[in-house]
């Protein structure tokens, strides 16, 4: 693994995530993370488009981890919403690759807190 990252992106931080754990031999990446109140919409929950992009943040995260940073670029994400999220509560957000091609990745993540789901997320990533 070339150029493995120390630090989450510049979003990444402006968001507070903090660098979570890798697992090279499953492929997974997981962090804990704390919404914050400046995440929530007009009905006091996390903003749908925040827990997206920590999605793709920490989905990039486990793309730098496997082939380095700078590898890969979100072509495709899609996330599914099943509960509200309130803020000022951790979260516990965990990747996987589900395949991997020549010039693509695969990768799925879902958000739990307490062991309830409250969204997941698929996308395709192409290898730079």
């Amino acid at each position: 693994m070339l150029n493995p990252p120390t630090e989450p992106s510049p979003l990444g931080q402006f968001f507070g995530l903090k660098l979570g754990e890798f697992d090279p031999w499953k492929k997974t990446y997981s962090v804990e993370f704390l919404p914050t109140k400046a995440m929530t919409n007009f009905f006091r929950t996390v903003h749908g488009g925040a827990l997206a992009a920590i999605f793709d943040e920490t989905m990039a995260m486990l793309a730098y981890f496997l082939h380095g940073i700078n590898s890969a670029v979100t072509d495709q994400i899609s996330v599914s919403y099943y509960r509200p999220l309130r803020p000022l509560r951790p979260i516990l957000v965990e990747v996987w690759l589900t395949s991997e091609g020549q010039y693509s990745l695969f990768i799925r993540a879902k958000a739990s807190r307490a062991g309830q789901l409250i969204a997941e997320a698929s996308s395709q990533w192409q290898k730079r």
